[in-house]
């Protein structure tokens, strides 16, 4: 089996306080490392006796997803457009409660809004880039691309012009980005 691209909306990090201390790392430092790559607003943080877990607040989700999601469907050139998207959609508005979209994500019953868990994956702590710490991380995955795909990047390559087109203002030189692998 293959790696996978695995593209979601984050709703658990949790790292080790033990990976901390041999490392020196601070909650501070970690807090200020992980701002630099996500908005941590979104979340809220709960510390056991083991670990640091920062877990994705339920009123923005809630509130957020469809909209978010539907914005993204749009940009990213699915195969499967209209019948899985919508299918995945139409379950996300089912959901009433946090607890739901969970289940509804553990399923993984839509190709397009499933969980992905765990992930592991490391955060750098210093500026030279050569120490790391290790974390998990939970998402609900909304792009999901298998080791067949991975040869093409095509879609993945598109989707990100568009993300850069659709930050840049109408006649931005950003009309002009093109992504390609050589």
């Amino acid at each position: 089996m293959g790696q996978y691209l695995h593209i979601g909306i984050v709703n658990e990090l949790e790292f080790d306080k033990n990976r901390m201390a041999a490392r020196k790392l601070s909650i501070d430092q970690l807090v200020d490392l992980l701002r630099l790559r996500m908005d941590l607003n979104l979340f809220s943080s709960v510390e056991t006796e083991d670990t640091f877990r920062f877990v994705i607040r339920e009123d923005p989700l809630m509130a957020q997803l469809v909209p978010f999601l539907s914005e993204q469907f749009a940009l990213y050139p699915n195969r499967n457009v209209d019948v899985s998207i919508e299918a995945a959609l139409e379950a996300v508005r089912g959901c009433s409660t946090f607890e739901d979209l969970v289940e509804l994500a553990k399923e993984r019953s839509h190709e397009n809004f499933q969980a992905i868990d765990p992930i592991y994956s490391y955060l750098y702590t210093d500026v030279r880039r050569t120490d790391t710490i290790q974390y998990t991380a939970s998402l609900f995955g909304f792009v999901m691309e298998g080791k067949i795909f991975m040869e093409g990047y095509n879609d993945f390559l598109y989707y990100l012009e568009r993300l850069i087109r659709n930050n840049a203002p109408p006649g931005s030189i950003a009309g002009a980005v093109r992504a390609f692998i050589q």
